[in-house]
């Protein structure tokens, strides 16, 4: 319900630039990934798997390649999978998780050129459809009381 404003930066001061790019091999390195606990496939390709992991959510590709990650505050994508949605996909995904961006709780909101278009992405498609982020979120509730009734 949030403002894009509110949304992209919660009143703190944006900073973007390209500096706040990480690999996603390097990301990837910074986490444990080992322990997914839940599989949703992609809205935008259903041959992509969103996985959630102790520090947020990854996207791998049908062979089980890891090809994008949104964990902690760092989204990153490998170069080849760029320019299909997938970032705001990715965005979705890890907010709805969380319940908030988390790039926007840093002391100042930091981002890619990317990854703040990303964004915007994501917040644009969540407002023009609501339902959809609705049901991610219940599809993300549903599995994880799932999991915590295991």
């Amino acid at each position: 319900d949030a403002s894009l404003e509110e949304f992209i930066c919660q009143d703190v001061e944006l900073d973007i630039d390209p500096i706040f790019g990480k690999p996603l091999s390097r990301l990837l390195a910074d986490y444990d990934i080992t322990d997914r606990t839940d599989r949703r496939t992609s809205h935008h390709d259903p041959s992509l798997k969103f996985e959630t992991v102790r520090g947020g959510v990854i996207l791998s590709s049908q062979a089980g390649m890891t090809i994008g990650a949104y964990l902690g505050c760092d989204l990153s994508l490998i170069p080849e999978w760029r320019g299909r949605e997938l970032g705001a996909e990715l965005v979705i995904e890890r907010c709805l998780l969380s319940g908030l961006n988390p790039a926007a709780q840093l002391d100042n909101a930091a981002y890619t050129p990317a990854g703040h278009a990303a964004h915007i992405s994501a917040w644009k498609r969540v407002r023009s459809n609501p339902l959809d982020a609705h049901l991610r979120l219940f599809r993300q509730s549903g599995e994880m009381q799932h999991l915590e009734a295991a």
